[in-house]
């Protein structure tokens, strides 16, 4: 399967050619004649151009990069939200801070975000209750929380 993505394809009768780069003499015996592979002929060379130039005309190389990033793009393009069952989108957003840790000033940047939070912990540990939560994206012209929302999960201290 994958020589067919290449292009790569057995040879046919059809793709052989026969160029007769030396001369039969009528007048010679079978004994007195001889070949000499050494001389030009091209006889698969030929046949590799006609074929190459086959399948120029008929069809285009697709690298197996571009196959799988094609793959890629259409399951994103057909994505539904993995934490629709949740419904989260009934709940109401609100405004909440984001706190980010950058390690090469090694400080903290906070910055204000919309987001929509379960009411109801999904797991609870020894010391902290997780909760399931989206966050709308910064850049979202249209609060579209099915497409321009990302999925987290919010972590908070239990008192």
């Amino acid at each position: 399967a994958e020589l067919e993505v290449a292009g790569v394809e057995p040879l046919t009768l059809d793709d052989i050619t026969f160029n007769n780069s030396y001369e039969l003499q009528e007048d010679l015996s079978d004994e007195e004649f001889s070949f000499d592979p050494t001389k030009s002929l091209k006889i698969f060379s030929m046949a590799r151009e006609e074929s190459s130039k086959r399948k120029k005309k008929t069809s285009k190389l697709i690298s197996p990069a571009k196959c799988e990033w094609r793959k890629a793009l259409n399951l994103i393009k057909d994505r539904r939200d993995p934490w629709g069952n949740f419904h989260l989108d009934q709940i109401k957003s609100e405004k909440g801070k984001r706190h980010r840790y950058n390690p090469l000033t090694q400080t903290w940047v906070v910055d204000e975000c919309i987001l929509k939070m379960d009411k109801e912990p999904f797991a609870e540990g020894a010391m902290r209750e997780c909760f399931w939560m989206k966050k709308l994206s910064n850049f979202s012209m249209n609060n579209d929380w099915s497409r321009d929302s990302n999925n987290f999960v919010a972590k908070s201290y239990m008192r």
